[in-house]
């Protein structure tokens, strides 16, 4: 019971920080990785007999070790078995050495009984193995040491071990960025950067509708991050949680893509230009562009020919985005008189405006910053349960590009300190602000 228990705390140390936290999504992920046999075999090369129950084994010699030092460690690991059947006769076995074997044998078919299940379900992945690669290292490192009793090996050469290793298996490594030309990722950020701005897209997430390791919007939002001129107020979310599992339709992808505001749309599959080619977006490439022109919800803003020519791609802009965001908001959370607000909407719509007044008033306006006799007059609408003033304008005509307006009261008796204390010309607080469509 006490061996039990101790592996038992062991397998939660070296892989329950992995499952425990994510069991359901290890669970989705391999009933739909489960489903999809065809890609699985194409992209695995798998050969459909009984080979396919090797993958695991392949996987770590091949891709996880390397066919050097698996050799290595094969013949080193032979040697030592061998003299360890030899020798054990006259070994004289202690009370802890009598449990160490089991031990061991526990630990190692923890790490090995999960891949051969999942090997008879023909779950197979590249990285499907990874959660019980500590409990194999451990396993292969306590057995090696058992079998090699009586050896004494030099410390110098154990700690010169780990860095011949590495270098062994640096040419096991496989270097994916390097072999993917990203040569106009700076013309593709900056563009894009310049749409987010002109528009005010603020932090509104967006998607390309390919897929390739370099020219994605991922890339675009870490290289804006790590540039301290980039306007944070500008970079959006991660796509991670908009990724789209599959198997799905194309139909049904360009449904889901109504969401964004902004997509970045290709002529071709990422695949002309070494994308990934089992990718959902580069599989279904041609339905997806096909179901978002019949649904007729995007509008192309600009259009930019990457990798020479080979890789057009085009803005396309969501009909139904609006926006009315003020971009002069205090730490706590006042808006002042004067200050500005940013207005687009490619539809006819009205404006809501939630907030705090300062001084109790009927309407205010906001005024064009490029057109001073331009202006839209907001309303009291109502008085909301949280204190907060409803104010609403008239149907307003839709913008062809982002108006900048300017927060102004009807009457400048407003136009006053908020109190003897604080000398700013506040106007509202806690501002929520909506864009209804109006056609």
């Amino acid at each position: 019971m006490k061996l039990v228990l101790i592996f038992v705390c062991g397998a939660v140390l070296t892989c329950g920080w992995h499952f425990l936290p994510h069991f359901s999504q290890i669970l989705n992920y391999y009933a739909i990785w489960g489903n999809a046999k065809t890609w699985v075999t194409s992209q695995y090369n798998l050969q459909a007999n009984w080979t396919d129950h090797f993958f695991y084994l392949k996987n770590i010699i091949f891709l996880h070790l390397g066919e050097k030092i698996s050799l290595a460690i094969t013949l080193v690991g032979g040697v030592l078995l061998i003299r360890w059947f030899v020798i054990k006769r006259s070994i004289n076995f202690t009370e802890k050495h009598s449990k160490e074997l089991p031990l061991i044998f526990l630990v190692l078919m923890a790490g090995i009984l999960p891949l051969i299940f999942i090997s008879l379900r023909g779950s197979y992945a590249s990285v499907g193995d990874i959660p019980v690669l500590p409990l194999l290292a451990a396993g292969s490192i306590a057995l090696t040491s058992r079998i090699s009793t009586g050896v004494v090996i030099p410390k110098f050469f154990l700690l010169a071990l780990l860095p011949v290793g590495l270098v062994v298996s640096l040419s096991n490594l496989n270097i994916v960025e390097s072999q993917f030309s990203g040569k106009d990722i700076e013309m593709l950020s900056r563009e894009t950067m310049d749409i987010r701005r002109e528009f005010g897209l603020g932090k509104t997430p967006m998607m390309q509708i390919y897929s390739h390791p370099i020219y994605n919007v991922d890339t675009l939002s870490w290289r804006w991050l790590m540039n301290p001129e980039t306007d944070r107020n500008l970079v959006p979310p991660s796509i991670k949680k908009y990724q789209f599992l599959f198997p799905e339709e194309g139909e049904t992808i360009a449904t889901k893509l109504k969401r964004f505001p902004l997509l970045i749309i290709s002529d071709f599959s990422g695949t002309a230009i070494q994308g990934e080619k089992f990718n959902t977006l580069n599989r279904l490439h041609t339905q997806i562009n096909s179901a978002l022109n019949k649904q007729g919800q995007f509008v192309k803003l600009n259009s930019i020919n990457l990798e020479e020519g080979r890789f057009p791609i085009h803005f396309m802009l969501n009909k139904n985005y609006s926006t009315l965001r003020p971009t002069q908001v205090t730490t706590d959370n006042w808006i002042k008189w004067k200050g500005e607000v940013q207005y687009f909407a490619s539809r006819p719509a009205k404006l809501i405006w939630r907030g705090i007044p300062i001084r109790k008033m009927e309407s205010f306006k906001l005024i064009d910053r490029d057109n001073l006799a331009s202006a839209i007059t907001l309303h009291l609408n109502e008085v909301l349960p949280d204190g907060r003033f409803e104010y609403q304008s008239k149907k307003i005509a839709p913008t062809k590009k982002l108006q900048t307006f300017i927060v102004t009261p009807e009457s400048s008796n407003h136009l006053l300190p908020a109190s003897k204390m604080d000398k700013r010309i506040l106007a509202f607080r806690k501002v929520e602000t909506k864009v209804v469509n109006d056609d």
